[in-house]
This record gives C-alpha cells, structure tokens and sequence, in this order.
C-alpha cells in the first residue's frame, strides 16, 4: 500500500503477511499523515491489528514520511489531554517500523507542567500476541513523550531499536514485561538522544528523562538472555533526569530483570545530568565495557552533587536481590562531583580494570566503597579523595589493573549527542591504555565489541583505547 498527499485520518491493518511477502505500507515522496485536533488516537495514526505477522511500515528511499499532530501543544490545550499515539502494534512479530518522521505528537517548551506518558511514538505490546523479531530503525522521534514502548511477554525477543534519533523527548526506549518469562535477544544500538530540556517544568519535576529505562512489576521479575546497549550517543539534561541509562532494581518495587539476566553496555558516549548514574545498571549481571561517562561537571554545592557511576541493590539477608557480579572495564569516568558509589560485594572477582577515572573537581570524597551489611551507615560506607585512589581500589577488594585518576581526561566536549563529542585528544591517557577484550567479542550482537562507537576496527592483539572510541 503506498502513501500519497496527506492523510487526515487514521490507517489500520486488516491481516498478516508472510515471511518474504510482508504487507508494506510505504509513503511515498512528499506524504504524510497529518491529523488536526486531538491528533492521532491512542490506538496509532498507524494501527497495526493486534497479532499482525510480517508487516512492513517505510518510506520510499531518501525519504521519512511524517506522522504528525497539527495543532496539538501546551499553548494551545494547557493540559495533557486524550492519549496520542504514532504507530501501535501490540502482539506484533516480524513486523519492521523505518524510515519515519514521527513528530511533533505534542509541542511543549520548557516550564509547561503537562505530563508525557501517554504521549507516545511507538508502542508495542504483548496484548494479541508475543512481540518478536521486530525492528524499529532509522527514523526520527521528536516532540512526543515516550518515544519507543516495548512490553515484553513471557517469550518474547529478538527486537531492535536502531539507528534512530530522538529529541525534544524524555523516553528513548521504555522497556518492560507482561508476564514472568524469558526474553531473548533485545537491542538499542547506534542511536541519539538529546535536547530534551523542552519538557523541563522547574520544581514541578512531572516527567523524568531516561535515554534507555526498564523496569517491570516485581511479580514478573524478568530474565533476559541478551540485553544489549552499545554504540549510542545519550545526553540527558533537565532538572528531573534519571541519567541516559536507567535499568531499575528492586528499590522501586520495579525491577528491570533478575540479577542472572545477561546485559551489555558497551561503546556509548553517556553525558549530562543524573540522578542515579550514567550507566544506571540496577539489576542483571552486567558488563559495562568502553564507555565514554562525562557529567554535568564536578559542581560542590550542596543538594547538587552528582554521581557518575552508582552501584547498590537491595539486599535480603546480605545477598543482592537483582544485581550481582557486575564488570567494569575500560571506561572513562569524568566531570561529576562524585565519580563513583560502589557496594563492593557486586563486583564481579576481578571485575574492575583499565578504567580512567579524572576531574571530580578535586576537593570531594570522590570514590566511595560500600561494605554491605554492617550496622551503622557510618560504618558501611568509606569515602576517599582523588589522592586516595589505592585505598579505594584496597577497600573494593578490586584489581584495578592499570586504572588511574587524572586531573583530566582530555576528551573533546564539543558534538550535540554525536561525534567527536568524548573523542581523546592528543596526548589523552585514554588512548592506547585499554584492556584488549578481544575474547568477549563473540558473546556480543555482531561481534559489535570489536568495533569503536564510530565502526573502526579494534586491534586484534596490543592495547585498546579506553572509552567508546
């Protein structure tokens, strides 16, 4: 079916394709679909019949066609209003989204108090079916809220989130689960997130940003055998941002997966504001390889003091709950006020090497190593300044092979959410101090760990740089 002029209406599938013969909704040059008054409905400007197979929605080559609300915005309603969303496609399998323009779903600018939840780009449910072997990539989400929406069932799996750009957004990826079960393969890679500061209320704080979160009903408590988040670009900024990578613990009573389930973050450039942490890994067994973290920058007052990396779970009786063996090599950690809060126990043994730590700014307790289940906080938690890095590594019973602290990382700071921005400079302790991981590549989607966030090539034998470049 191809798209011509403007629609003004929504579209809705009737069936299934099949395996090499999909049912393709494409939009042809110059299309669009472009709906006034309360915009499109909650059920998709595109619908998907619930259980659809082997659908295709695209643009003609070199084109995006456009989803759009024409007159939906905080200075035109002064509230939420109706749920608005771009494409659904609940119990979807085989079904690809690409090459969209879906935006803006409500215009809203920075001090409007409005919530975003239901204002969503792309969501995808196990309601009519197992979500499986889907793809959304290489398009753009702006001027909505949640931009992809991803509810998982019992078996679901092998979907992809690639190559898209989202701004003016507080939600790349939410990601969660319907049912207790075993996800497979699931991917966010090679994608961009900024300039959200849009939906930033002042001290109503109404919506939180994440680049990536996911959480689930603690009933569920999901187990995925591959989660995979690498080649990304995330900025968060605000007043109420979580950080570019949520993934939720226990803490919440909304915990993204078990702490046995397989997850990757590796070779992204992760910059901003946060609460929680850059690289927020709250749940899983997770390896945290050649990222590049730089914060919002060492700022010493108080009540504004921010951690780049937070490790911590809730324990029962000592033992983790939905983290446990975390690894932490090869990255570059830089420009919070406190670079990292660790309860050392979620280490993996041996887990944390090669990593560059610099400008915390110098005159905090920048390194904090927390010993678990002891009896008084002041006995849990050691603090230590930039000077005192060896008693930290000592305290986290942690190698540290070839980490070091450093004024500075020297790292190029300029690039909206994209190249070179975190790219070292001459002379950075960045380049050519990284553990070669070379024997991990196999257990990552395409081998993706053998390549930089920019596709170049890492060597075989001899050092790596550290970070995502």
């Amino acid at each position: 079916m191809d798209l011509c002029g403007t629609f003004t209406q929504a579209i809705e599938t009737q069936g299934s394709g099949e395996a090499g013969e999909p049912i393709t909704i494409a939009f042809t040059a110059g299309s669009k679909i472009a709906m006034a008054g309360d915009g499109c409905p909650g059920t998709g400007c595109i619908n998907l019949k619930s259980g659809s197979e082997f659908v295709t929605v695209t643009s003609v080559a070199g084109y995006k066609g456009q989803i759009e609300n024409t007159e939906r915005s905080y200075a035109k309603d002064h509230e939420e209003g109706p749920g608005t969303t771009g494409v659904k496609a609940f119990g979807c399998r085989h079904c690809n989204i690409e090459n969209l323009e879906i935006g803006p779903l409500y215009v809203s600018k920075k001090g409007d108090v409005v919530g975003n939840v239901e204002i969503q780009g792309i969501t995808i449910d196990d309601e009519g079916g197992e979500p499986e072997y889907d793809t959304i990539e290489n398009s753009y989400l702006h001027d909505l809220g949640w931009a992809v929406n991803v509810q998982n069932g019992a078996h679901s799996g092998h979907i992809y989130v690639e190559g898209n750009t989202f701004y003016h957004l507080t939600h790349g990826l939410y990601l969660g689960a319907n049912a207790k079960g075993s996800v497979g393969q699931e991917v966010f890679a090679h994608n961009r997130f900024y300039g959200n500061s849009n939906w930033e209320d002042g001290e109503a704080n109404t919506n939180h940003v994440d680049g990536v979160h996911c959480a689930a009903d603690e009933a569920y408590l999901t187990h995925y055998t591959g989660l995979y988040l690498y080649d990304n670009y995330i900025t968060t900024e605000g007043a109420d941002t979580t950080g570019p990578i949520f993934l939720e613990g226990t803490n919440g009573g909304t915990p993204c997966a078990d702490k046995t389930s397989n997850v990757w973050i590796f070779n992204n450039v992760l910059t901003g504001n946060t609460c929680c942490g850059l690289a927020g890994a709250f749940t899983g067994e997770d390896h945290t390889y050649n990222n590049t973290m730089i914060g919002a920058g060492p700022n010493t007052k108080e009540g504004e003091k921010e951690t780049c990396e937070t490790w911590n779970s809730d324990t029962e009786e000592g033992r983790p709950l939905t983290v446990a063996n975390r690894s932490f090599k090869n990255n570059v950690v830089t420009s919070c006020s406190d670079l990292i809060s660790a309860e050392r126990f979620l280490a993996a043994p041996g887990g944390m090497e090669h990593n560059l730590w610099a400008d915390s700014g110098g005159g905090n307790e920048v390194f904090v190593c927390d010993l678990g289940e002891v009896e008084t906080v002041a006995e849990r938690r050691q603090a230590f300044f930039p000077s005192e890095f060896g008693s930290w590594v000592t305290c986290m019973e942690q190698p540290e092979t070839e980490s070091r602290y450093l004024s500075t990382a020297k790292l190029e700071l300029t690039g909206q959410a994209q190249a070179p921005l975190g790219e070292p400079e001459s002379g950075s302790q960045a380049i050519g101090h990284g553990k070669n991981l070379s024997d991990l590549c196999s257990q990552t989607p395409k081998e993706a760990l053998c390549k930089n966030i920019g596709g170049k090539t890492r060597p075989s034998v001899g050092a790596w740089n550290i970070g995502a470049y």
